[in-house]
C-alpha cells in the first residue's frame, strides 16, 4: 500500500466565472496555493462537496480524513458510493473489522457528531439515479441521527467546496 502524504491542500467556493470557465482554475492552484479553506475548517462544516479532476488524490484525501479523524477519537466512516447500488450502508460497513459496531454505537450515542466520506470513485457509474439512490441509503442509515452527521463526498472535475 502506498503511504499519503500530507499536501496541506486548501478548498475554497467557485466563482461563476470559474464555473463558466474551467481552465481560469489552473491559474488559481498555480498563483494561490496558501489560500482557501483547510481540511480542519473545512470539517466544521455539516455538508461538502469536493470536487476536482481524476487522479488528483481526492480518494486518498478523504481515506486519510477518516483515518486521522477515527486516530483522534472522533466517529469517521468512509464509504464509496458506488457500493450502494448493490449494498446498504450496514453491509459495506460490516466488510471491515468493527465499523458496524462503530457506526452503530455513534447511533446510540445521541451527542456525538461523526464525518462520513462518500467517495464516487467512478463517476460514470453513478448513472441512471444511482447518485440520488446511494445518497437516500445513506439518509436512511442516518435515520434520526442525520442531524450529527457530517457528510464530505467527492465527484467531478472541477475545485469546488460548498
Amino acid at each position: 500500500m502506498r503511504a499519503f502524504i500530507e499536501l496541506d491542500r486548501r478548498f475554497r467556493d467557485l466563482t461563476d466565472k470559474e464555473r463558466e470557465d474551467p481552465e481560469l482554475l489552473a491559474l488559481w492552484g498555480e498563483q494561490e496555493p496558501y489560500r482557501g479553506t483547510s481540511w480542519d475548517e473545512l470539517l466544521e462544516s455539516e455538508r461538502v462537496i469536493i470536487l476536482a479532476e481524476a487522479g488528483a488524490g481526492k480518494t486518498w484525501e478523504m481515506k486519510a480524513q477518516k483515518a486521522r479523524l477515527t486516530s483522534d477519537g472522533h466517529v469517521a466512516f468512509f464509504i464509496p458510493i458506488e457500493v450502494l447500488d448493490s449494498e446498504d450502508v450496514r453491509s459495506y460497513l460490516a466488510m471491515e473489522p468493527d465499523e458496524v459496531e462503530r457506526f452503530d454505537a455513534w447511533l446510540a450515542n445521541d451527542e456525538q457528531t461523526a464525518w462520513f466520506f462518500l467517495d464516487a470513485v467512478d463517476e460514470l457509474k453513478l448513472t441512471n439515479g444511482k447518485l440520488e439512490i446511494g445518497l437516500g441509503k445513506v439518509a436512511d442509515s442516518l435515520s434520526a441521527a442525520r442531524n450529527r452527521a457530517r457528510i464530505s463526498e467527492r465527484h467531478g472535475q472541477d475545485n469546488r467546496r460548498t
